[in-house]
Parts: structure tokens; C-alpha cells; sequence
């Protein structure tokens, strides 16, 4: 065994080889030479004693220790560019940029909401803020690999992988033609739906199950709910809410109520259908400097598990 005397670009070449699956992939995407990433992996190898990869022909998988190893290094990279991004923005002026997925469906105000929590984020921060809509699926994969800060899912997300923290309680609604009875309610109960349909979207995995999970037991109704899974295209959801006469679960979420032209959202008695957690979902050792700077503000405005507003502190209303 050699002298352990790494450098921060030995690191760089180690973990960028894991996550691109080989040595050309990874001196591509970093744009260095295959031989710097190669001679750097073998002295690395040469000086812990231990192989860090095994050679296939499909390309390198990390040895057990390799992989062992994945997590810390994400760890020193993300400290390095935390103090390199900080050195340059005091030198510069220039924000950070961030990069947060929404998981939700797809709805016409989004850029709405996007920008307020944007803007939210921005004025509390040293941040630009890049918000996008994504699946329950590419949210975990991209956070997973490093490729975004942090995502944000509402309803109850159990994964152990990753921290996960609550930052409020959205009301439960559900979406529907202004034209339906059920539009001059004040609020919907589960007996409602046990013969008109209620809707809910497959994609939006976090939200949807924990309404399957809070429907599905309730035993005081003559008959379950009647839940079905929404075709996402124009004429599913003008099928479901037109020639079905049903309706759609979803956040009522205000500024989002108008989500299609000619429909509306009402909300659930919170003694049926209690309101479901926002979360913020980040990595539990890879914290890059836009996310942790988004924790901070989530401790030191006291957002956690409490209402919050884009102009000062209690309630971000969409």
C-alpha cells in the first residue's frame, strides 16, 4: 500500500467514472483525456491496496469497497464546490443556481406556481431558482444521482434513502366541471364518490397513495369510494370529467383551482380527508450549497411543519 495522497481531481475522476458507468463516458462529460481518469483510478487503487473497480466488457462496476467509498466522495465534492461556489459569488455578485423538481401532474397554472416558490425562495436566499415538473420515478433517479438539489412531493413520501422534511399541510380537493352538482358545495365527503367516480393520477404516486391509503379502510361508508386511475391525455380527462360526469383528486392548492378552463376544485371536510404533507426531499449526505441553503431557510424562518407565506412568514398561498 502505498502514500494515501488523493486530490480533489482523483476524487472527481472516481466518482464520475461510478456514476457514468466508464472511463470514456466519464473523461467525455468531464472533458480530460481517458488516460488522466485511468492513471488517476490506478493510483488510487495502488495506494488504498484494494481494487476500487472490476473490469467487464460492458464497462467498470465498483468492487463493494468502490462503492463504500461512492458516498463520501459525493460528500468532499459537494464541500468543495459549496466553498468554491461561496469564494465566487462574494467575488462576483452572482447568484447560485438551484435545481428543484416539483413532483406533481400536469396542470395549467404550474408556471404560476413555480414562480411563486421561486420567488419565495429567491428572496430569502442567495439563489436563481430552477423549478420543473417531474414524475415520482425521475425525481428519485435524478436526485439520486446528483443531477438536481433536491425535489418536493406532496402527500406522504417513506423514503428511507433520502431525508425528507415537512414543510405543510395541503388541503385535499377535488377537481370538476363548474357545471357538476357537487360544484355548489361548501365541502365533499367519501360518500360522495361511492357512485359518481373520483379520479386520481397513477404518475403522481406520492399524493395518490396516500389518498388510496386513506380511502380504502374507511369501513363507516355503506359501499367504498369509487377510485379510479385517470388517463392523462385531453380525452381521458375530458372523458372522466365530461362523458364520466366524475371528478379528479388533487391538492387544493389556491391559484391552481383553475387548473382546466371551465372547471373548478372544491375541497374535502378535513374530518374525511385531512390534509396531506408537503415535503422537501434532498440527499442524506450528497447536500449540495443550493440545497443546504434551502434547509437554513426552512430553519430560521421556522417553515418547518408550520404555514408560510411568499411575502413574509405564515402561509405560501399559490
Amino acid at each position: 500500500m502505498g502514500v494515501l495522497v488523493f486530490s480533489y481531481r482523483h476524487i472527481e475522476y472516481f466518482v464520475t467514472t461510478i456514476e457514468e458507468g466508464s472511463i470514456s463516458a466519464a473523461a467525455k462529460k468531464l472533458g480530460v483525456s481517458s488516460q488522466a481518469i485511468s492513471k488517476a483510478i490506478n493510483d488510487m487503487e495502488e495506494s488504498l491496496g484494494r481494487p476500487l473497480f472490476t473490469r467487464k466488457s460492458s464497462g467498470l462496476k465498483p468492487t463493494p469497497f468502490g462503492a463504500s467509498l461512492l458516498r463520501k466522495g459525493r460528500k468532499v465534492l459537494s464541500e468543495t464546490e459549496d466553498f468554491e461556489r461561496y469564494a465566487r459569488g462574494l467575488s462576483s455578485g452572482k447568484k447560485k443556481t438551484a435545481r428543484f423538481l416539483l413532483c406533481a401532474p400536469k396542470f395549467a397554472n404550474f408556471h404560476h406556481v413555480s414562480e411563486r416558490i421561486s420567488t419565495f425562495i429567491e428572496k430569502f436566499t442567495d439563489l436563481d431558482v430552477e423549478l420543473k415538473r417531474a414524475s415520482a420515478e425521475d425525481c428519485i433517479e435524478k436526485l439520486a444521482i446528483g443531477a438536481i438539489d433536491a425535489f418536493v412531493t406532496i402527500g406522504k413520501t417513506d423514503l428511507p434513502q433520502f431525508d425528507v422534511s415537512a414543510i405543510d399541510l395541503i388541503e385535499v380537493g377535488a377537481l370538476m366541471a363548474k357545471g357538476h352538482p357537487y360544484a355548489r358545495k361548501a365541502a365533499l365527503t367519501l360518500e360522495d364518490f361511492i357512485r359518481v367516480p373520483l379520479f386520481f393520477t397513477p404518475t403522481f404516486s406520492f399524493f395518490s397513495d396516500t389518498i388510496n391509503e386513506a380511502v380504502m379502510p374507511e369501513s363507516s361508508l355503506p359501499a367504498k369510494p369509487w377510485l379510479k386511475p385517470l388517463d392523462m391525455s385531453i380525452h381521458g380527462i375530458f372523458g372522466a370529467l365530461v362523458r364520466e360526469a366524475g371528478c379528479v383528486v388533487m391538492p387544493n392548492i389556491h391559484g391552481v383551482d383553475n387548473w382546466l378552463p371551465e372547471t373548478c376544485v372544491v375541497p374535502f371536510d378535513e374530518s374525511e380527508l385531512a390534509r396531506v404533507p408537503l415535503n422537501l426531499v434532498t440527499d442524506k449526505v450528497y447536500k449540495t450549497y443550493a440545497c443546504k441553503a434551502l434547509e437554513r431557510l426552512l430553519v430560521e424562518r421556522n417553515i418547518d411543519g408550520a404555514h408560510f407565506d411568499v411575502e413574509e412568514k405564515p402561509r405560501l398561498n399559490f
